[in-house]
């Protein structure tokens, strides 16, 4: 408050005092916001925003009002002062202290096993562990009977388990630090697909294919040495489709895949989504009648979970189930066997799941 017959009370020139300073990080500097005075003189008006430690300066005519040139990793409150032709008021209340932080870039993806080296400046990273999707089962045969005339379609069989994801970020670090990267394989199961359920599987409780790691820190089944770390496993395959019934007809529709993800927010980069799934079952075969070989033994569309991509079958149900479409997603299941006979009770051969994704590794550094 001026002093009673001195140059600022008696121009009227002294503004009011800011107040509500806040401040946002970002990498080297802050974004200071306030409410400007109801009061601001009687000459164009000037804030000035000041950092603590450091008394790093800014200037603008209104809010908000960016500081650069802050250290980044080192907490700073900012005060406001207005001024108007000169003459500026007492400063405002200190804001909340914030810590400028370098934001995070994409550093490199892992599609096989390799190295990682920090690369120079770099002491922070965050890292994404996918591990190998199992295959998709076979589909199981068909029979077929002259005497009775009957004839069953082979059940599909049920799709792979995706791999689980492990996720953690600020894992300290120092440049030219040189970190193993394991990718796992896809699993190779082959054992006959469930018959006539037609659902959808369950969430897997862990990969399902190999280990994807990244030296000791995180590896795809949740553990490592990271703190901080979040987890989820693999998403479950659909079973494969029903085969009852006789006569000439389809086989039974795919059972779905589960699938199961983990969003993060990266400083720099934002949102940022991870996901697995398990592959559909596939398809039963159809149904010959008399010793003839069905006309179309496609069972319909191989299932496809959200982790894995459907594809058509057809020709006889000679058609795999697809691989997932992002890394670590479980193998379509196999179409069922179709009736092909000029005998009694002779089997047909289901098909064999498409093969579950490799794993991956995703590095981001800040």
């Amino acid at each position: 408050m001026p002093i009673l017959g001195s140059s600022g009370s008696q121009s009227g020139r002294q503004p009011g005092v800011v107040s509500g300073v806040s401040a946002t990080a970002g990498d080297g500097q802050a974004v200071v916001s306030f409410t400007e005075p109801a009061y601001k003189g009687k000459a164009s008006i000037t804030y000035t925003v000041t950092s603590s430690p450091g008394g790093i300066t800014a200037s603008g005519s209104s809010s908000p009002i960016t500081v650069t040139g802050l250290s980044n990793g080192t907490s700073y409150t900012f005060t406001v002062t207005a001024s108007a032709g000169g003459v500026g008021a007492t400063a405002s209340s200190a804001s909340a202290g914030v810590t400028p932080i370098s934001p995070y870039t994409l550093s490199q993806t892992f599609n096989s096993s390799d190295s990682y080296t920090v690369p120079s400046g770099k002491t922070a990273l965050a890292v994404v562990t996918i591990g190998g999707g199992s295959s998709g089962q076979h589909g199981s045969g068909s029979s077929f009977n002259n005497n009775t005339t009957n004839s069953y379609s082979g059940a599909g069989g049920a799709g792979g388990t995706g791999g689980g994801i492990a996720f953690a970020q600020e894992i300290a670090t120092s440049a030219g630090t040189t970190y193993t990267v394991t990718i796992g394989a896809g699993a190779n199961i082959s054992n006959p697909g469930n018959a006539g359920t037609n659902t959808a599987g369950n969430a897997g409780s862990g990969s399902g294919g190999g280990t994807t790691s990244f030296g000791t820190l995180l590896d795809s089944n949740g553990g490592g040495n990271a703190s901080g770390k979040s987890y989820v496993g693999g998403g479950g395959g659909g079973n494969g489709g029903s085969s009852s019934g006789t006569g000439i007809g389809p086989g039974g529709a795919s059972g779905a895949g589960n699938n199961n993800s983990i969003t993060v927010n990266l400083t720099g980069i934002g949102s940022v989504n991870f996901g697995t799934g398990g592959g559909g079952g596939g398809p039963g075969g159809t149904k010959g009648v008399n010793g003839g070989l069905a006309a179309n033994a496609n069972g319909g569309s191989l299932g496809g979970g959200a982790g894995g991509s459907p594809i058509a079958g057809n020709y006889f149900g000679n058609n795999h189930g697809s691989p997932g479409y992002a890394r670590g997603g479980g193998g379509g299941g196999g179409p069922g066997g179709f009736a092909k006979s000029t005998a009694n009770n002779v089997y047909t051969n289901g098909i064999p799941g498409g093969a579950g994704a490799a794993g991956q590794v995703i590095v981001y550094v800040r």
